[in-house]
């Protein structure tokens, strides 16, 4: 367990740029990852807040089979003064 402590300490200090940019990445990604969930979470509370008002316990979103993506009930792809 030690010879692989110190191989490894051995090794960062050695290619120090490379832990610090690998430690950097590793850093970004957990940052990253917990942003989208927290975004999710708040969104699912702010839409299930904003139902709950109406008495509704549950919101699904579909698609209509008939459409393609993008299509809707336009027959054309929206623009943006559709939006």
């Amino acid at each position: 367990m030690i010879d692989t402590a110190l191989s490894a300490w051995q090794a960062v200090s050695r290619h120090r740029l490379r832990s610090l940019l690998a430690i950097a990445g590793v850093a970004v990604g957990v940052c990253a990852l917990t942003s989208i969930i927290s975004v999710e979470q708040a969104w699912r509370a702010a839409v299930t807040r904003f139902f709950s008002k109406m008495d509704i316990q549950t919101v699904v979103v579909q698609i209509p089979e008939t459409h393609e993506w993008g299509q809707a009930s336009l027959g054309r792809p929206p623009t943006e003064a559709d939006a």
